[in-house]
């Protein structure tokens, strides 16, 4: 098997929507061909919340050897923000820590010593000396300082490499920290000012040396392309096939309605409110719950949550973030699932979505983003399309009826649309631009 040697800050056992994607790299690259070597940070604690995150953890370099691919574990000793965040809470030093993260994002403009994972980058290059046999390189990002460790590695060892954006980075319409609460002000700071601009000629110096990149939706694909002039080739996310099957959840006169995931104030979840107040006054021998599955991290979100939902007559149930078998649960006994646009923030392509469709049941898009995620959810057969309150009280009063009629009705999927969504489907498409690296 040819060898590829793949950076990824996030790796299993992280349970964290990024890294399920390198995961699904070291289960099936293998049977294409690629025999893939991961270098990560390590991942040994549990963590309920993004700050755990940022927590030392381990002493010493872990090797995990398969016959299909192998990982290092290299130790994570965090900087002074970092000390700070998981000592303190959020609360505390608040200015300083956005001030040191500000330096970090600086900094890495000239050099990467400073970072809290330059070790991966330190690996990489052991593993390049000796092994010879290496052909090719990818980085799977963020955080964006992979790529920059891929272009150093491209040149000191001339081997091709391929930049993963899991997000886009100049090209983005999110708004960053640094724009909502700059250090200076609540606009673009001086400061801020000048680190977007050298973070924009950083990404393309650094990304002018790859053969391609890979991003996770056609949107991405077409204005990253555009910024740093490289082809660019769409690998989604995908979900496990399988893990999953279809599960008929018993309806008892509950209607339980679950968004897994992180939230954010781009999302529009008001919509559902009013909907559901207009759904339990025509349906009162309905109970309905509503379920927010590892959204309840956030203080902001859960702050939002109850206060949107207060007068709705529906049970509201938010979580911190759950093992992957409590989320299997929760999704398994869901009638419906809920997909939130992000307003403003176009070919944001959420994760969740390819999850929700490998149990086959209705996704209410409420609302919908016009725009690549509410194409694949319809051509599924499981998008139910809702753009304001009244939409989504029909979708969910017809929802009842038939429940009501048939506790095991399921909507006409298309089996073929969502079997091209698999992380099989996905590493063979990843494979496949592996190859034409190699033979270019």
């Amino acid at each position: 098997m040819t060898k590829v040697l793949i950076l990824s800050y996030f790796f299993p056992p992280a349970n964290l929507a990024a890294s399920k994607r390198p995961a699904s790299w070291a289960k099936y690259l293998a049977q294409y061909g690629f025999y893939p070597i991961f270098v990560t940070r390590s991942w040994n604690q549990s963590f309920s919340n993004a700050y755990e995150l940022l927590r030392p953890d381990t002493d010493e370099i872990h090797h995990e050897k398969t016959d299909t691919y192998e990982v290092y574990y290299m130790p994570y000793k965090g900087n002074l923000r970092d000390r700070l965040l998981t000592r303190f809470g959020p609360n505390r030093f608040v200015l300083l820590r956005r001030s040191l993260t500000y330096l970090e994002h600086l900094f890495q403009n000239f050099t990467l010593k400073h970072l809290p994972y330059y070790n991966i980058y330190q690996q990489a290059e052991r593993l390049l000396r000796n092994d010879p046999s290496i052909r090719i390189l990818v980085a799977s990002a963020m955080p964006f300082s992979l790529f920059g460790m891929c272009y150093r590695l491209h040149k000191k060892f001339g081997i091709p490499w391929i930049a993963d954006y899991r997000d886009d980075w100049n090209t983005t319409s999110w708004k960053t920290n640094y724009n909502e609460n700059s250090i200076l002000s609540g606009r673009l700071s001086l400061p801020v000012y000048i680190l977007k601009l050298l973070e924009s000629k950083t990404e393309k110096r650094w990304l002018r040396s790859a053969a391609l990149f890979t991003t996770v939706s056609k949107y991405y694909a077409w204005k990253i392309s555009n910024f740093i002039l490289k082809p660019g080739k769409v690998i989604y996310n995908g979900y496990e096939a399988e893990q999953f099957h279809p599960i008929l959840a018993p309806f008892n006169g509950e209607l339980k309605i679950t968004y897994a995931g992180n939230l954010y104030f781009t999302q529009d979840v008001s919509i559902l409110a009013l909907a559901l107040q207009k759904v339990g006054r025509e349906h009162p021998d309905i109970k309905l719950s509503v379920r927010f599955i590892g959204t309840g991290y956030d203080p902001k979100q859960v702050q939002r949550l109850h206060q949107l939902f207060k007068e709705v007559p529906a049970h509201l149930l938010l979580t911190d973030w759950l093992s992957p078998s409590e989320v299997e649960q929760y999704l398994a006994e869901s009638h419906v699932f809920l997909a939130v646009a992000n307003k403003g923030i176009k070919g944001a392509l959420s994760s969740k979505i390819f999850v929700y469709m490998s149990y086959k049941k209705p996704i209410l898009l409420c609302p919908p983003d016009n725009d690549e995620q509410e194409q694949i959810l319809i051509d599924s057969g499981l998008g139910l399309r809702a753009a304001n309150a009244e939409e989504a009280a029909r979708q969910l009063s017809k929802l009842i009826f038939e429940l009501k009629q048939n506790p095991a009705i399921q909507l006409p999927y298309n089996e073929e649309v969502i079997c091209a969504y698999s992380r099989r489907q996905q590493a063979f498409r990843f494979a496949q631009v592996l190859h034409s690296v190699l033979q270019s």
